[in-house]
């Protein structure tokens, strides 16, 4: 009975690899479903689910062909939900390819406040190389289904720059050590910088800087120059200084 179910287990774990390797697979190529490079790392998933079903059901039927009997049983039920999922993700990636929603190289904005440089779409997710280079991978399924934002022209980018003030010290003079700086930056916006005063108080004034920018991988640049010029202007009148972006603290 053992060597019964040992070979009944063997046998419908092959036909169903054989099944989805030569048929399905291969069908999903031809009606363009998955690309071939695609298709490619969808065979190597199949191999490893594969040879690991045969392992787990050898070392299980020379225990018990009872337990062989539960797995083969637990197979048939759990195979069809994680296809499930697989065929959700492979539809997915049929949309964003057809339908051309996204190109390598291209800066998106995700509704979720997820945004990169998409880098390459797979079967499973999209991978993007986010702004302070990290690697974001987003399952297809959630880009497919949420608006994506391409920006055309140009991308904001606001900077606050705060400045302490001190008695003798014009506001006038200050702008134009601002200006100065931001002048200094503006190669790297598309757009002409816009400047204005975001608060001012006895003890210090708020400047708002706007860029538009062709891609946000000059920021970090923008930063380091403008810091470094308001550095030098102002240090000579003893003030000191905050450069701020979306809130956070960047130099100072």
């Amino acid at each position: 009975m053992n060597g019964v179910t040992l070979a009944l287990y063997f046998v419908t774990t092959t036909a169903l690899y054989v099944y989805f390797r030569y048929k399905v697979l291969k069908e999903m190529v031809e009606r363009q479903v998955v690309t071939v490079v695609s298709s490619k790392e969808l065979q190597h998933l199949l191999n490893y689910v594969f040879i690991s079903m045969i392992i787990v059901g050898l070392v299980v039927g020379l225990i018990s062909s009872t337990a062989l009997a539960f797995l083969l049983i637990a197979s048939i039920i759990i195979v069809p939900i994680v296809l499930h999922e697989i065929i959700r993700n492979l539809i997915a990636y049929y949309q964003l390819v057809v339908s051309r929603a996204l190109n390598v190289g291209e800066f998106v904005i995700l509704t979720r406040g997820i945004r990169g440089w998409v880098k390459r779409l797979t079967p499973f997710f999209v991978e993007l190389r986010g702004e302070h280079e990290e690697v974001i991978r987003v399952p297809n399924p959630l880009v497919s289904s949420e608006p994506i934002r391409i920006p055309s022209k140009s991308l904001p980018f606001t900077l606050q720059i705060k400045v302490g003030l001190k008695p003798g010290i014009e506001i006038n003079e200050l702008e134009e050590v601002v200006t100065n700086a931001v002048t200094v930056t503006k190669r790297y916006s598309v757009i002409e910088p816009k400047i204005k005063i975001r608060s001012i108080s006895n003890t210090y004034i708020e400047y708002e800087v706007m860029y538009g920018l062709g891609n946000y991988e000059v920021t970090s640049t923008i930063i380091k120059t403008l810091a470094s010029k308001l550095r030098k202007a102002l240090e000579e009148k003893g003030l000191n200084f905050e450069v701020r972006v979306e809130h956070a603290l960047m130099n100072r």
